[in-house]
């Protein structure tokens, strides 16, 4: 397919879908779960645990299974999925910023913002990003616990998870100061809630399982919506399927052993036992040799480890039954209103996770399994794209669907043209970024990297992952000759294969300085 007929398609889905929106306007309703991988995710489909994600999302709609995050964390992931930029070209990066969080945050120009201004009605329900709780959200120079109940601009209805302790738990502690708190993860039991800027503790009881209070915040939400006309975009941020942690020393020792955390599932679900799950041939992976000096020293898994880890897999997958109801009574009342028919769902996860693959747990590293996650969009048929997309255009994508023009050139494409021709030849590269965010000698803690990823339309690095590690180190990888990643090449005395290292640090280097629109060029050149 040539580029004139690419484009000529493209241009004649983007009509053929927007036309179908104008009258009357697309709702959008945003569902990102927290760490879910695809392994985890079709596991849980294959045991029929997911019937409403199947029946309203992916049979009707678009499956991508190239679904990329560009920073494998969920607060740069979830700042990217509202600007439409990648994490390096957001507004204040650069001043001493590493990490990044809702104090950091230019919250003024995103998604919402534009959506409301269009004549939108905007709904956070759920998880918004790391620092709301502890950190100066309101940007006035004081930490406070006004900074608990801040609300940014742009939304309408705002139920957003805390990241800390804001105040005492009931028979806990009295308030130690909020600078002093440590970032405790919305988690599905003992969590803070900014309900509409009231500041609420739900605590250990059946009753206070978060997904299921997140259910009842949406079902509301959606009773409100019956008899208006005004087109809506909803954002469902469950914590699920996250483990729970804390940022004391009183549950778990210190996070030193991971495996043991947990993510429980809801009281109503309990689902089998046991899960499918068949391990890669990457899984607590033997030799380690090629790999950098910080992943040679992580350890083995041990029997112990393996159990705790299906253990905690298994809960996770349960996790998500619930997460999986809201999605069903969401279309049921939305079909009982008359507004199904205009409604399109997004279904994805902020970042993946890894079970053992290369010795791994978490996050943040460049593999398939961290990178990766699902994708569903219920709007082209039960169809599945193959195509490379990133969270950079998922912002494009919604503002497409709402027909509200972008106010600026983001990093990010459009996906509207794929949900008529999933086919259509996309992109060829995209930049994998990570900051060291976690404390020293965390068991998360990794050097700094950049890395990119490529696909097969990539006519001279097809396929392809290339690391470039702040120590000075490299990892390069060729995925059709070695799909687990085994064998890093980059140590290969291959003319051909040195020439593909050469060309991917020069598409690192241009990648990091792209922007204002000029990203897409990069990354769509064959």
């Amino acid at each position: 397919m040539n580029n004139l007929t690419t484009t000529l398609l493209g241009a004649l889905a983007a009509i053929q879908i927007l036309s179908a929106a104008s009258a009357p306007r697309r709702n959008l309703v945003f569902i990102v779960v927290d760490d879910l991988d695809n392994q985890t995710f079709q596991a849980a489909l294959a045991s029929g645990l997911l019937p409403n994600t199947k029946r309203y999302i992916l049979d009707p709609g678009t499956s991508f299974s190239h679904f990329y995050i560009t920073d494998a964390r969920g607060c740069p992931t979830r700042e990217s999925l509202l600007t439409g930029l990648y994490f390096h070209n957001l507004a204040g990066f650069g001043a001493g910023q590493t990490n990044c969080g809702i104090s950091l945050f230019q919250d003024s120009s995103t998604l919402p913002v534009w959506l409301h201004a269009a004549g939108y009605r905007t709904s956070l329900i759920g998880k918004y990003f790391d620092g709301y709780g502890y950190t100066d959200a309101n940007k006035d120079g004081t930490i406070d616990m006004s900074d608990t109940t801040y609300i940014p601009p742009g939304w309408d209805n705002w139920q957003a998870l805390e990241y800390a302790q804001p105040m005492f738990r009931p028979g806990g502690p009295p308030p130690i100061g909020l600078a002093t708190l440590g970032a405790d993860n919305p988690n599905q039991y003992d969590w803070f809630i900014n309900n509409r800027g009231i500041l609420q503790y739900h605590g250990e009881s059946p009753a206070d399982y978060q997904t299921d209070v997140l259910h009842g915040m949406v079902n509301t939400y959606l009773d409100t919506l019956a008899g208006t006309d005004s087109p809506f975009f909803l954002m469902i941020a469950p914590g699920a399927p996250h483990v729970q942690t804390y940022s004391d020393a009183t549950r778990y020792d210190q996070y030193q052993d991971a495996w043991t955390w947990d993510c429980p599932p809801s009281p109503r679900y309990t689902g089998p036992a046991e899960f499918a799950v068949t391990n890669s041939a990457n899984f607590n992976e033997a030799d380690v040799s090629d790999k950098p000096a910080w992943l040679r020293s992580v350890p083995r898994l041990s029997a112990t480890d393996n159990s705790n880890m299906n253990h905690q897999r298994n809960d996770r997958i349960a996790s998500l039954q619930a997460v999986d109801q809201i999605i069903g009574d969401t279309a049921a009342k939305l079909s009982a209103q008359g507004k199904l028919q205009q409604t399109v769902f997004v279904f994805l996860s902020d970042n993946g996770w890894q079970y053992g693959n290369h010795r791994l747990t978490g996050k943040l590293d460049a593999f398939e399994e961290s990178i990766g996650t699902p994708l569903l969009v219920s709007v082209g048929g039960g169809v599945t794209s193959s195509a490379f997309i990133t969270a950079n255009d998922l912002t494009p994508t919604l503002m497409e669907l709402a027909g509200v023009a972008m106010p600026y050139g983001g990093d990010g494409q459009s996906l509207v043209p794929l949900l008529s021709y999933p086919s259509l030849t996309w992109r060829a590269r995209f930049l994998v970024e990570h900051w060291t965010a976690m404390r020293p000698g965390s068991l998360f803690d990794m050097p700094n990297y950049a890395a990119v990823r490529t696909s097969p339309t990539a006519s001279k690095t097809p396929d392809q992952l290339y690391v470039s590690w702040q120590t000075g180190e490299v990892e390069f990888y060729d995925y059709p000759t070695d799909p687990n990643a085994m064998a890093s090449r980059h140590a290969t005395t291959d003319p051909r294969r040195k020439q593909q290292m050469v060309l991917h640090q020069s598409s690192i280097l241009a990648l990091q300085t792209c922007g204002n629109g000029t990203c897409q060029s990069l990354e769509f050149q064959p």
